[in-house]
Formats: structure tokens, sequence, C-alpha cells
């Protein structure tokens, strides 16, 4: 099997493992994304804060990077800071009607 099957019983437990698995590649090289993904990330859910636009913005960047470097792209993103908004590429960010 080389995808995980939607609706599985087992697939948010092995997607959890598989993503956090990946995260600890990278724990040394990005501590702080190691930590968004594990304690903020569910399946394929993230929610999180930072106390600065700057802050987020590179959380970001790194989270996108140790997804991509496991071979998973993170999209639908989403912020309340059109400052943070814009340092997302545009195909990453999610689809609004606005």
């Amino acid at each position: 099997m080389q995808v995980m099957t939607f609706g599985a019983t087992c697939s948010p437990t092995t997607a959890q493992f598989v993503k956090n698995k990946n995260a600890e590649e990278f724990r040394r090289d990005y501590p702080k994304a190691y930590t968004a993904i594990t304690e903020k990330h569910y399946v394929c859910d993230y929610l999180d804060s930072a106390s600065t636009e700057a802050i987020a913005t590179q959380r970001i960047r790194d989270v996108v990077e140790v997804h991509k470097q496991g071979g998973f792209k993170i999209r639908t993103w989403a912020s309340n800071s059109s400052t943070v908004l814009s340092s997302i590429p545009k195909e990453l960010r999610v689809v609004t009607d606005n």
C-alpha cells in the first residue's frame, strides 16, 4: 500500500505517527517546527498562534519545509494577519470567496 485509505479506522493514527516521525527527523534543524508539528497538528489540521507576525511567518516557513522534506504538502493556510498571509505562497493559502 503506497497511499493511506481515507476513512479507514487506522488512518488517523497512521497519519499522526508518520507526521511525528518526519518531524523527529528534522528536530535538530527545526526545533520550533518540531514542537509545532507534534503539539499543534492533528492529522491534517494545524492550529497555532504566535506573539508576533515575524514569529508566525518563520514558523509557517519551517513547518512547510519540514513537511516538504517528508514529501508532504501542507496547504489551506489561513491567518488573521494580512502580513502573515501575504508571506504564504498563494497556492498554499485557503481559497476564499473574497
